[in-house]
């Protein structure tokens, strides 16, 4: 059983291929949260990943913060020749980057196979899919 501090919280769970790392978040990405969150996804473009696919499917709530978060790691992905995508954001979370428009300049899919299906775009180019 999972207690309510827990629940209430941040998750990130980092995978790592021959190819590409696969971010899944969890929880609420939000102020209290997005700084260790940024600092994590720092540290996966620092360690070395170039292309990166980031799980939105577990994320419940996400703020400004968590916004900022997410666009922090697109610029240092880019900045360093890399890209990252995101895949599986419900409903409420699409709605959140349709509303600040960022769904215009992140790079969304429906899911994980669709977004590796794609060809991968030199950083700085223009954007994929929206879901």
């Amino acid at each position: 059983m999972v207690d309510d501090a827990a629940r209430s919280g941040a998750t990130v769970h980092v995978s790592l291929a021959p190819e590409y790392a696969v971010v899944a978040l969890g929880g609420t990405i939000m102020l209290e949260y997005a700084e260790a969150v940024r600092e994590l996804l720092r540290a996966v473009v620092t360690g070395g990943a170039r292309r990166i696919l980031v799980d939105l499917a577990a994320v419940r709530e996400m703020d400004s913060r968590g916004l900022g978060t997410l666009v922090a790691l697109v610029r240092l992905a880019q900045e360093r020749g890399g890209a990252v995508r995101f895949f599986g954001a419900s409903p409420a979370v699409t709605a959140l980057f349709e509303l600040t428009r960022l769904h215009r300049l992140l790079e969304f899919y429906p899911n994980q196979a669709q977004a590796l299906g794609q060809p991968w775009r030199p950083a700085g180019s223009e954007h994929g899919q929206t879901a």
